[in-house]
């Protein structure tokens, strides 16, 4: 396990007692945005394995499920997007609890299980990366940040990874919780838990100089593999202070 100790940094004061948003799956999916295959298993309500209240959204992706992009491009995914994007330069909290269940394959194939997906500016003609991602990869948990202050990317920015783990808790569900501060310039910060525990305390620049801050993908985003992938999402929320998004007990 390893982690990253940059700096300490001060949390500003706010007085909201709400998240700016929330999704706890008791009454659909409201107005997640599916970027999925079309296949109805690719994510359905789950009353079997929820975090909290009755309802979880569960993913699945199979040999031959992909979806095609605005530009063509062909992928093995299914995910649900937030297209709620947060301002860049403002401090967010942000929460979700994952279920990889104890029988998810274990091969070296590329994996994004959630990501800070950042739309590209006109003249950004490449598939970039996410600012931020959660990946999984031959068993290793790991999350990793890429930022750059160019106005046109001609390529991804590098890869900071700002947490791995090979000893992830399978088959059960595991909270995450972040403080973030999406800047491209030296001011921005990464501060996170996973079940309570710090595993991230990041200072530096975070994500791109776009038009528009980012927005928060989750599900499977899979390379192709003759395997079938599954897991669950409950409990996401962006608000002002930890409080807004603090899991239930």
């Amino acid at each position: 396990m390893k982690w990253f100790l940059i700096s300490i940094v001060s949390l500003s004061a706010c007085t909201t007692s709400k998240p700016y948003f929330e999704y706890t799956f008791e009454k659909g999916f409201d107005d997640l945005h599916p970027t999925s295959h079309k296949n109805p298993w690719a994510f359905v309500l789950d009353s079997s394995v929820v975090r909290s209240g009755k309802k979880s959204v569960r993913f699945e992706v199979r040999k031959g499920d992909y979806r095609f992009s605005k530009r063509g491009k062909k992928s093995s995914r299914a995910e649900l997007a937030t297209e709620k994007p947060i301002s860049i330069g403002q401090e967010y909290w942000f929460s979700f609890s994952l279920f990889i269940p104890a029988n998810f394959p274990i091969e070296d194939n590329r994996l994004v299980l959630g990501q800070w997906w950042s739309e590209p500016d006109e003249g950004e003609n490449f598939d970039r990366s996410p600012p931020m991602a959660f990946r999984y990869r031959n068993g290793m948990f790991y999350i990793s940040l890429r930022a750059s202050a160019e106005k046109i990317m001609k390529e991804n920015g590098k890869e900071i990874i700002l947490f791995e783990t090979k000893k992830y808790p399978t088959g059960k569900w595991v909270d995450f919780i972040f403080n973030i501060k999406w800047s491209y310039r030296g001011d921005g910060f990464v501060d996170a838990w996973m079940n309570e525990n710090k595993i991230i305390k990041y200072s530096g620049p975070t994500g791109y100089n776009d038009d528009k801050g980012p927005s928060f993908q989750f599900g499977i985003y899979r390379d192709e593999t003759e395997k079938t992938y599954v897991v669950y999402f409950d409990d996401i929320r962006v608000g002002p202070t930890r409080q807004t998004v603090e899991m239930k007990k």
